[in-house]
């Protein structure tokens, strides 16, 4: 019997734009997505990339480094068939949107010529939910073209990451057709189970040539890569050039003492006789004291969400305050410690470091 991830071809369009401040962060997910990438999807054959265009000379170097550590095993040869699409600014026309376009009629035309049978995209953006729904249709239109499809109702899935620009349309997607990694640097969630495998119809061979060689009906062996590449190794259980966390050395009541120790003289507030900071204030102390850590290349959204989620609660069981409340955007609030606080969280501090006089002293 054939197996389903050697008789299809997947393709993965990212689309860089959409996340990430520098190209290290943004290949950080791109290598996240990879390395997590279901056992039961077909093997990645082609590889596009819509970047900057003033960034298009870095990410030759990400797409050798991707080969040199295979990204866990998501493709079907090493090295895959790689395409960088450089995207310019056009006047009137947002450069998110330029790459957004391209992306979808490049995904439409593998499909449609039959240089792929599954779409995979790297997002946050909700109006690739649309190319969910057309693929859907496709689908219906030719049953048996897609009989093999292993994720649902349309050949496609959503991989989004981090916090930052995800819209609650996403959610909307079925489970199967989307999975989510939760921040840039952190090592992905483990795929899910492969549902039971279902016997595959044998196909007719089709009138063209280019697909012949996997419609074939009968078993057929394993991917050979090309000469001189280097074989696949075991998926890995963190990426290679990932940054340790700051808990990984640190308690999370002291890494709130350190941050603590960061916020002074600059952000007393006469009037009220306490401390007021924002997640940015944090986001400047950790940047510049723990500059080795996972956190340090989280972009502002990532780390206000680690922060409120990870270490706001340490402060507030000493008796720090939200002074807005009311909104459920963290990246609004602004956190209030009296003296009192601000000093027992300063004596978690592991390095005991004077308060601030300037926020920006590291």
């Amino acid at each position: 019997m054939v197996l389903q991830n050697t008789l299809y071809r997947a393709a993965l369009y990212a689309d860089t734009q959409n996340w990430g401040r520098t190209v290290a962060e943004k290949a950080s997910v791109l290598e996240q997505a990879l390395a997590a990438w279901p056992a039961d999807l077909p093997k990645v054959t082609l590889v596009s990339l819509y970047v900057d265009a003033d960034q298009e000379h870095y990410w030759q170097t990400v797409v050798e480094n991707l080969f040199r550590y295979q990204a866990g095993g998501a493709f079907q040869i090493v090295p895959p068939e790689v395409e960088i699409y450089p995207v310019q600014r056009y006047s009137g026309l947002a450069k998110e949107n330029s790459a957004d376009i391209a992306l979808v009629l490049d995904a439409l035309d593998a499909l449609l010529t039959g240089l792929a049978d599954f779409v995979a995209v790297v997002s946050n953006d909700s109006d690739f939910v649309a190319l969910y729904y057309k693929l859907q249709e496709i689908q219906e239109r030719d049953p048996e073209r897609f009989a093999g499809n292993p994720r649902g109702d349309a050949p496609f899935l959503l991989i989004t990451h981090g916090n930052s620009g995800r819209s609650d349309q996403i959610d909307n997607l079925p489970g199967a057709n989307r999975y989510h990694i939760p921040f840039a640097g952190a090592a992905p969630p483990p795929p899910p189970a492969p549902a039971p495998a279902a016997r595959i119809p044998a196909f007719p061979p089709p009138a063209g040539p280019a697909r012949e060689h996997h419609r074939d009906p009968a078993p057929a062996p394993a991917p050979t890569p090309f000469a001189g590449a280097p074989r696949r190794p075991a998926v890995p259980t963190a990426l290679p050039n990932a940054r340790p966390s700051i808990t990984d050395e640190l308690a999370v009541a002291q890494i709130a003492g350190g941050i603590a120790s960061g916020i002074g003289r600059n952000h007393w507030d006469d009037y009220d006789g306490v401390y007021v900071f924002s997640y940015t204030d944090a986001y400047n102390v950790v940047r510049g004291r723990w500059q080795h850590s996972r956190e340090f290349s989280y972009d502002r959204a990532h780390f206000s969400r680690w922060f409120h989620e990870e270490i706001w609660p340490v402060m507030e069981r000493l008796g720090a305050t939200v002074s807005n409340s009311y909104t459920k955007f963290p990246q609004q609030y602004r956190y209030r410690m009296t003296p009192d606080v601000h000093l027992q969280l300063r004596d978690m501090d592991p390095e005991k470091r004077p308060p601030s006089s300037s926020f920006y002293q590291y």
